[in-house]
């Protein structure tokens, strides 16, 4: 599920370390810039926000978010400033959306409407930063992968570790339905790979 920055409270954090946490939180930030948020009407903050996403990390977890691009409103600086603040942000996952008018919302009767190619470009821009964080976030990662094998598609083992990555693993045993423990993986662009004895 996704949660908003809000309901991390000081309550919330007192449990994040908890052994039945798994490493990996989604919480809807909808977007990087100061003035879009203002213009989306969200209550979240970017340096409350980054703050936040950097305590998370430090405590070892993953983190995606929701972010919608090509609001009305977001102009070439606004979307210059989200890119560089989405640098900062210590990002796993993103389910990434490009705006749609929706009658009788406040969006809908908004100016300053986001060309759908212009939109497209951005979109393409963000998945491909979040992307390549995961990326790095897999390659970096130093801790042992906690795996819950959920299917096997042609004669190999998929799953999701603790961090909610994909890792595709050989093994001669049946293992759907296990939890595993790899230590040792390669991490690939599109997911994690490895060997199960």
């Amino acid at each position: 599920g996704s949660i908003e920055p809000i309901q991390i409270d000081d309550e919330f954090k007192e449990i994040i370390n908890e052994p039945f946490m798994a490493k990996h939180l989604h919480i809807a930030l909808q977007h990087t810039s100061k003035e879009m948020l203002k213009i989306m009407n969200r209550r979240n903050k970017v340096l409350s926000d980054l703050e936040l996403f950097e305590f998370l990390r430090d405590n070892g977890y993953a983190l995606g978010t929701d972010f919608i691009v090509g609001h009305p409103g977001e102009t070439d600086k606004l979307w210059k400033e989200a890119v560089e603040n989405l640098h900062k942000f210590p990002l796993t996952h993103v389910h990434a959306f490009t705006y749609s008018k929706r009658d009788g919302t406040p969006s809908a009767t908004m100016k300053d409407i986001v060309r759908g190619d212009i939109a497209k470009e951005r979109y393409n821009e963000l998945v491909s930063i979040i992307d390549d964080k995961n990326y790095q976030f897999r390659k970096n990662n130093k801790t042992t992968l906690e795996v819950l094998i959920e299917s096997e598609k042609n004669g190999k083992y998929v799953g999701l570790d603790q961090h909610f990555n994909q890792i595709e693993v050989n093994s001669t045993a049946d293992l759907v339905g296990d939890w595993i423990f790899i230590d040792d993986y390669e991490a690939r662009q599109d997911k994690n790979v490895a060997e199960f004895k």
